[in-house]
């Protein structure tokens, strides 16, 4: 009986010992699936946020350069300011 027993025990793990086999094979599937979209997932994002972060040199090169342009005239006028000052300063104490 003895003998018996540990047949039908060693049987059985043999076809338990396929079925646990065969869901860690589909466990394994599926995490490999999931790791798959994920990656997707990531380089999608990855592209999302360096085409954003392009847009954003480009918007900030056009505001860099409307501010030096900028810049440049009102520098333009301020230095001209005690020039047309000093001009007329001449042309007052000259003309007399």
């Amino acid at each position: 009986m003895a003998e018996e027993i540990t047949k039908m025990e060693v049987e059985g793990w043999g076809e338990y010992r396929k079925l646990i086999l065969a869901e860690l094979e589909r466990l394994a599937r599926s995490i490999g699936d999931i790791d798959r979209k994920m990656d997707l997932f990531r380089n999608d994002e990855v592209a999302k946020i360096r085409k954003e972060i392009s847009d954003f040199e480009i918007k900030l090169a056009t505001l860099k350069t409307t501010v030096d342009l900028k810049s440049g005239v009102w520098g333009a006028i301020g230095g001209m300011i005690p020039a047309v000052i000093a001009a007329l300063i001449w042309y007052m104490t000259k003309g007399r």
